[in-house]
């Protein structure tokens, strides 16, 4: 008989990966900053940047649906 994940632990995980996701928004937000602070900021790596962020804000939203349906 396999052993099913809890709720607590299914939270738990969930929890993990926002986690993860929020480190690297800071990091991308410390990328865009350091590439701001260029010379010559590339626009191409700030574009690349802003889509990497999108991603992660999109990533975070779905995980924060799924905490509140397991939340409920």
């Amino acid at each position: 008989m396999a052993n099913e994940l809890t709720d607590t632990d299914k939270l738990d995980i969930i929890n993990q990966h926002i986690r993860s996701l929020e480190y690297n928004q800071y990091n991308l937000t410390l990328s865009k900053l350091e590439e701001n602070a260029s010379l010559r900021p590339d626009a191409d790596i700030l574009a690349s940047i802003d889509g990497q962020l999108a991603d992660n804000t999109a990533k975070l939203s779905a995980l924060n649906s799924e905490k509140a349906k397991l939340s409920a």
